[in-house]
């Protein structure tokens, strides 16, 4: 009987698909909308009617997914009070802008847990259109994915505490964009977060306080920096010393010839890394022993747990300082 009751709850969660002609040329199945095709929509205009016609129990659907390839903005207020679970918005060649209050009802209500948007021209444009406000303002968003888009930018503070802190957001994946700078304390309130990936953008230089954090953690946050124009000296002293938790770094390039090469690694950068916490790690397969820059990690067997895929270029295990650092022995 308990578990009948358990499955009628849950069933009425998602309101019923609505008559079709509230949504042309939009399309509701199993409790999912999607809107596609070649032709402009007025989103707005569909989502209104269909706040205006729906009881207030059925509000709420599983998914809204976009694959429009006419549609340029998401204007303030888009989805009206319509809430999801998940909003899809991929194969959009042509949307370039996304209001900082495109989802004013839907946030308020928190019920937004998962949000992809993939293959747009879409940018950053503040104030008015303020991609990462209107991320900010999902209390109860759980994963992020921005990829192949055109976002230039994640700026400073770029998650903030709009609705209230976004404690349950621990996933954000913003890959293969034409980002070229994170703004100091970009993730600061996002204290859960513990897989962040910035993979394949134009990012050629970390700041101090890029990947700062407000509060401590003992969860472990996974920062994947791979398939970036970065060199050994892109990163700012104390670049990962206020991360307040735990970390793992991946500095490993996927695809050469997308990426420089990290060939050494500075010691006021990294050293700070390795003493912060005795459990943080550095993915880097490779340095080169032949510049002396990197000396420092085999002067002492101390970092080895921490570096423990690292080789030299040409094979060698970083283990004896006077095999793999030949020419290194009085460097100071």
């Amino acid at each position: 009987m308990q578990i009948l009751l358990i499955f009628t709850i849950i069933a009425q969660i998602y309101g019923e698909c609505p008559n079709p002609d509230l949504l042309k040329p939009c399309q509701c199945n199993n409790d999912s909308i999607s809107c596609g095709g070649n032709n402009s929509i007025d989103l707005k205009n569909i989502f209104h009617n269909l706040s205006s016609t729906l009881k207030s129990d059925k509000k709420h659907f599983k998914s809204f997914s976009l694959n429009n390839t006419a549609i340029k903005e998401l204007p303030e207020n888009t989805f009206g009070d319509i809430t999801f679970d998940s909003l899809f918005i991929s194969n959009a060649p042509n949307l370039s802008l996304i209001h900082t209050k495109a989802f004013s009802g839907t946030d308020s209500h928190g019920l937004t847990f998962q949000f992809n948007i993939h293959n747009t021209s879409l940018k950053n444009s503040l104030p008015n259109y303020d991609i990462f406000q209107a991320f900010s303002s999902m209390i109860n968003i759980q994963y992020i994915y921005l990829t192949d888009n055109k976002i230039e930018e994640i700026p400073e503070n770029a998650f903030r505490p709009i609705n209230g802190p976004q404690n349950n957001l621990s996933l954000l994946y913003i890959n293969d964009n034409t980002i070229k700078r994170i703004g100091n304390f970009a993730f600061q309130s996002i204290n859960n977060l513990n897989s962040l990936t910035i993979e394949s953008n134009q990012i050629n230089h970390i700041l101090k306080n890029a990947f700062s954090f407000e509060k401590s953690s003992d969860s472990l946050i996974e920062i994947d920096l791979t398939n970036l124009p970065l060199k050994g000296d892109s990163f700012e002293s104390g670049a990962f010393g206020d991360l307040k938790r735990p970390a793992r770094i991946n500095l490993n390039p996927r695809d050469e010839k997308r990426a420089e090469k990290v060939t050494f690694l500075d010691q006021h950068v990294f050293e700070e890394f390795f003493i912060k916490d005795h459990r943080n790690e550095l993915i880097l397969y490779t340095v080169d022993c032949n510049d002396c820059r990197s000396y420092w990690l085999v002067q002492t067997e101390k970092y080895s747990l921490q570096t423990e895929l690292m080789r030299c270029s040409d094979g060698k295990i970083l283990d004896k300082f006077f095999k793999v650092f030949p020419n290194c022995q009085h460097f100071q």
